[in-house]
Parts: C-alpha cells; sequence; structure tokens
C-alpha cells in the first residue's frame, strides 16, 4: 500500500530490509553502508513486533535521511496511523490475502478485501 498513487515498482528500485530496525538505526556502519549505495528507504520488519509505531518515530528521530516502508503486523486497524507519519512512504501487509481464502480459491473475497484495503489507504 502506497502513500499516494504511485507505482511500487516505479517508486522503488530497490528496498534494503532488515530483521531489527535498531541494528540499521544504531549501528552506523549499517547505516552508513546503506547510504553509500545510495539506499535511503528502508523496509522496518516486524513493524508492530518490534514496537510498532512509538518505536519507529523514536528511532527515526535522529535520521532525516532515511524513510520507512513499515511490514509485519500491518492491518486495516494501524495501517493509516503508520501511513501519517511523514518518512514512512509505503507500507505492506497480507491481510487481505488470507491463506485459507486463497486456498479455497475464494476469489471474489480476496477482490473484496483487497479494494477495501485500497480505499482505506486512499480515504
Amino acid at each position: 500500500m502506497l502513500n499516494g498513487s504511485h507505482s511500487f515498482l516505479a517508486y522503488f528500485g530497490y528496498l534494503g530490509g532488515y530483521a531489527h530496525i535498531s541494528d540499521t538505526m544504531t549501528d552506523q556502519g549499517y547505516r552508513q553502508a546503506a547510504l553509500e549505495m545510495g539506499i535511503t528507504t528502508l523496509k522496518y520488519f516486524p513493524a508492530e513486533a518490534s514496537g510498532g509505531i512509538n518505536m519507529l518515530k523514536s528511532l527515526l528521530a535522529p535520521y532525516g535521511e532515511i524513510d520507512i516502508m513499515p511490514t509485519g503486523g500491518i492491518n486495516t486497524k494501524n495501517i493509516t496511523d503508520y501511513l501519517a507519519l511523514p518518512r514512512v512512504l509505503a507500507c505492506g501487509g497480507t491481510w487481505m490475502v488470507d491463506k485459507t481464502l486463497i486456498e479455497q480459491g475464494q476469489w471474489d473475497e480476496l477482490a473484496r478485501l483487497t479494494r477495501e484495503a485500497v480505499e482505506l489507504v486512499d480515504s
């Protein structure tokens, strides 16, 4: 889900990821390596399990050159809160592609959930 109407592939040529945001944000070597490669947008995973929005705000505060795409625990109840943060460029989520619905071939329900997700972000 992008924060705006941009195409994901057109916007992101590469999106570096990490298991613990503190590794990237607190270790100058990781952060510097990313910046030296021109990577200024990173994936924050698992967002909710790592402290959610409050942790993300705290970790981003001293690093104005880094933008984030949170994933992991993003859902209909919190996606708009994440996207409201200025340096959150997009969010990843899987709630709209439930494994059981896929296995059962419930394509109409998957389409409905996906439309609902897009409408939620676009509102």
